[in-house]
């Protein structure tokens, strides 16, 4: 059964000739937000675990670009700017719980290797839940380019429109 009040589109791009490559017009960002728990990292540990993210961030092929750490007796935030957006970790030591926020306005397709590469850093296997929201970006990211030949999918018409 066909929704007859929906607009239905057509994909009649072929590829991605049609994108248009001289200005950046728009910039997309997608956010994943990632719940662990059962972390089997020391996340008390602060200095240890800000090395064991990044480094799962570089395995990823992400670019740090810095990162800051803030903790009290009982949680701790660490903030890590990478070339492509940014990721946010939350832990809560006596819950063993660590929630991450993966903003990247370049780069989309590492998202999912990220998520699980930061979900093994702390040592999570069970109690994972994760979201994604689209949201802005940034203009100006180098890659933009790239980035642009892989939104998806490609419409330009509506196929109500088409004569048949």
């Amino acid at each position: 059964a066909r929704n007859e009040t929906s607009r239905q589109l057509c994909d009649t791009m072929h590829g991605t000739s049609n994108i248009d490559l001289t200005e950046q017009i728009r910039s997309p960002g997608i956010l994943m937000i990632v719940e662990a728990e059962n972390a089997s990292q020391d996340l008390s540990n602060l200095d240890a675990t800000e090395e064991q993210l990044i480094d799962a961030l570089r395995k990823e092929k992400l670019e740090i670009v810095s990162s800051t750490t803030t903790a009290s007796k009982v949680s701790s935030v660490i903030t890590i700017v990478l070339m492509e957006g940014y990721v946010i970790a939350r832990a809560l030591y006596g819950r063993k719980y660590c929630a991450f926020d993966i903003h990247l306005w370049s780069g989309f397709e590492k998202q999912e290797g990220t998520k699980k590469a930061l979900i093994e850093a702390v040592g999570s296997t069970s109690y994972i839940t994760s979201f994604r929201i689209i949201a802005g970006g940034m203009f100006g990211v180098p890659t933009w380019k790239d980035d642009k030949k892989s939104y998806g999918p490609q419409y330009d018409e509506i196929c109500d429109e088409l004569e048949p």
